[in-house]
């Protein structure tokens, strides 16, 4: 029952925190890639096949922020991928308006400067992350300790269930052959 139950939670807790280091590691990959993407147009002049381009990782990349948003409940995260969200939209939003045909270099210093806080906030939430897969390990290691209390108390319990039963046992069963004897 006991080793039941502690296979039980952490199976649980392995699976949803298997589930979010595996988004994890996609949202690294698409904020890796925005920001090459982002480089490249503020190194070159930007071409439209960019800007979509940036913009379809946009839309991926959001996609992913609220998948990883569902599996947290705890609030730090859910702020910092909020903002990862907002800063991601208002990226969206200044390459669909065309601001960098348009205006110079405006566009691209806002590019630049949302680029650069998606990677502040990804980086708030890795460190986030981090104090939560220490907690995590700590949850697993009560839920170990508990278990094996438990499982100590059973066995003491048995042991000494067996040794009473050894001593009252063979007096009941020689008792007919004692009274025959007599």
């Amino acid at each position: 029952y006991y080793l039941d139950n502690l296979n039980k939670d952490i199976e649980q807790i392995s699976v949803k925190s298997n589930r979010v280091a595996v988004l994890t590691d996609e949202i690294r990959i698409s904020a890796v890639s925005l920001l090459k993407y982002q480089r490249k147009l503020l190194t070159k002049k930007p071409t439209p096949q960019q800007v979509d381009k940036i913009i379809s990782l946009c839309e991926g990349f959001t996609s992913q922020l609220h998948t990883l948003d569902s599996l947290y409940q705890n609030p730090d995260a859910k702020k910092v991928v909020g903002q990862m969200l907002s800063y991601v939209d208002s990226l969206k939003l200044v390459l669909s308006k065309g601001a960098l045909f348009s205006r110079g270099g405006a566009g691209m210093t806002t590019i630049g400067d949302l680029s650069d806080k998606i990677l502040d906030s990804f980086s708030e939430f890795q460190d986030i992350q981090y104090y939560q897969n220490e907690q995590r390990d700590k949850q697993l290691k009560g839920i170990i300790g508990e278990t094996r209390r438990y499982m100590l108390i059973v066995l003491i319990i048995t042991f000494l269930a067996t040794i009473i039963l050894s001593l009252v046992i063979p007096g009941k069963i020689a008792l007919p052959f004692k009274k025959l004897n007599d």
